[in-house]
């Protein structure tokens, strides 16, 4: 597995930022999926750093579908309650159209 920033550390550089320049939009990006963690990881990754300030998450993957993507997404939703489009931003990648079509 790859070493990720720990949660706090990630969560302080947020609120840091939205501290010193409220007209700024900050999207958290959420490398626990890439990195080889799990989809619990990254759940409580795209939770803490909403709770931290972040006005979205970027969330992707190295798989070659969009399947682990798919799952956060329905997790996502489920947990957050929300259209997971109104938090969640994307990369240009060959996966958007099936994406923006979920």
């Amino acid at each position: 597995k790859q070493k990720l920033a720990t949660i706090e550390d990630f969560c302080e550089k947020i609120e840091i930022g939205k501290k010193n320049s409220r007209k700024m939009m900050i999207f958290a990006r959420i490398e626990a999926l890439v990195a080889g963690f799990d989809q619990k990881e990254a759940m409580t990754r795209a939770e803490a750093y909403s709770q931290a300030g972040a006005d979205g998450i970027f969330i992707h993957s190295s798989k070659k579908t969009p399947d682990e993507i798919f799952e956060f997404l329905e997790n996502y939703k489920k947990e957050k309650k929300l259209k997971a489009q109104e938090e969640i931003k994307l990369r240009e990648s060959k996966w958007v159209r099936a994406i923006k079509n979920f």
